[in-house]
């Protein structure tokens, strides 16, 4: 990674202690959560979706919401002539910052060695109930 991607990916605020096998019947090693801080009513909508799904607690990534970004990490994690050629227009703040959060998951799982990691965004929903079984064809 640059290094000024791995600046600013240290900069996290995830928990640093070894975290056990949350979810034994998926083999997950943490359910991560990449949030949106003034969107500040989806957070406990999420607590309680994986809870009553996966029976477990989420860990929320809060960092690097868009209003935080300074110019220089925006330049950092974005390529604008690669996204000029791929998107037709430079990422604005809101998806660089969404980007950052999703390299934190990833950043996260390498420093912790972790193997197995859902990572949902904070608007996600389980279509299905039955996640854990182990007869559940998914």
């Amino acid at each position: 990674l640059d290094p000024c991607v791995v600046e600013i990916l240290s900069r996290h605020t995830l928990p640093n202690d070894n975290l056990p096998l949350v979810n034994p019947a998926l083999g997950f090693d943490a359910v991560l959560i990449t949030h949106y801080t003034p969107l500040r009513v989806r957070k406990p909508v999420m607590i309680e979706r994986v809870r009553q799904t996966l029976g477990v607690d989420p860990i929320f990534i809060e960092d690097f919401d868009r209003e935080v970004l300074t110019d220089e990490d925006v330049k950092c994690f974005g390529n604008a002539e690669a996204q000029m050629a791929y998107i037709q227009r430079v990422a604005q703040k809101g998806e660089v910052s969404l980007t950052m959060k999703h390299f934190t998951a990833y950043y996260y799982m390498i420093q912790h060695s972790l193997d197995n990691v859902l990572v949902l965004e904070d608007d996600a929903a389980f279509l299905q109930a039955d996640w854990i079984s182990k007869d559940y064809d998914w």
